[in-house]
């Protein structure tokens, strides 16, 4: 099989540098552009969670409490290229529905969503979350939405647990409220799912 080699300048997905990538192809070539397109992807996503590490000391605006508390609950916004630290998801998630409410801008730019998978402790792109409500953990400020980086983990905790389980796209601000707050969620009692 003939290969060919070329450089290509590839756009890289939000906050990440340019990448000059070697694009080994054979003629006709769609599968190694397959390959090198969804390792250039893993790989743009994985370095701005590495990346997103807070200054010692580093507070979060919502509650001022020290946001590595708990490293295990730590949630980190990188806002116009800036890290913020949150001691948990419930005061980053509160932070993101009303950022000028503690300090922030509405127009900056959000780049990455930085949490820690509950299980594993590995980070992950907050947008693609499965939260687990109402269940019998509580964070580092009590009530907390409990991040896992996908759903069937997410699942079996609820199952130890109780709550419900909300993807990151389904929160509202009137849920966050309600958490905050120690209500629970509507149709929930005492932390355990209806069903």
């Amino acid at each position: 099989m003939a290969v060919s080699c070329s450089t290509r300048i590839l756009a890289p997905l939000a906050g990440s540098n340019l990448v000059f990538l070697p694009v080994l192809t054979p003629k006709g070539g769609a599968f190694m552009r397959r390959f090198w397109l969804a390792l250039l992807f893993v790989g743009s996503t994985l370095v701005p969670l590495q990346a997103a590490e807070l200054p010692p000391g580093a507070r979060c605006p919502v509650c001022g409490m020290k946001a590595a508390i708990d490293p295990s609950f730590t949630a980190v916004l990188t806002v116009a290229g800036k890290p913020i630290g949150f001691d948990g998801p419930r005061d980053m998630l509160t932070y993101l529905f009303d950022p000028a409410t503690f300090g922030g801008d509405r127009q900056a730019g959000l780049g990455t969503i930085t949490l820690l998978d509950y299980y594993d402790e590995t980070p992950f792109d907050g947008r693609t979350a499965y939260f687990v409500v109402g269940s019998d953990v509580a964070g580092p400020m009590g009530p907390e939405f409990i991040p896992f980086n996908a759903q069937d983990a997410a699942e079996e905790f609820r199952h130890d647990h109780g709550g419900t389980v909300v993807p990151f796209a389904q929160v509202t601000p009137g849920l966050v409220r309600s958490i905050a707050t120690g209500h629970g969620m509507p149709g929930m009692e005492h932390g355990h799912h209806d069903h």
